[in-house]
């Protein structure tokens, strides 16, 4: 089954941030910070470089996960203020 990845730039504090609710549905979960905010529910974060731009980051973090996980076939994006389709899986949406 593949494996379905969020990738997205965040400075939301986890609280503010709707990436748990991505996470609980059984999405993997990437987030670039520009600097460490503290924990955030992510799976792998990029905070090692500076911010250039939404595409730049969500680019960067597509390529890392394809990199990272051979089971990966789609990627999607957003925002970390955008919350997931709540009444299908990242598989069924990826069919």
């Amino acid at each position: 089954m593949p494996r379905v990845w969020l990738c997205v730039p965040s400075a939301r504090e986890e609280k503010d941030s709707t990436l748990h609710l991505w996470k609980a549905l059984g999405y993997g979960v990437a987030v670039f910070r520009e600097y460490e905010r503290g924990p955030v529910a992510a799976d792998l974060i990029i905070n090692t470089l500076p911010y250039t731009g939404y595409a730049n980051a969500v680019n960067l973090l597509i390529s890392l996960v394809l990199s990272e996980d051979s089971e990966c076939s789609w990627t999607v994006t957003g925002g970390d203020d955008v919350s997931p389709e709540p009444n299908h899986t990242p598989e069924q949406i990826a069919r």
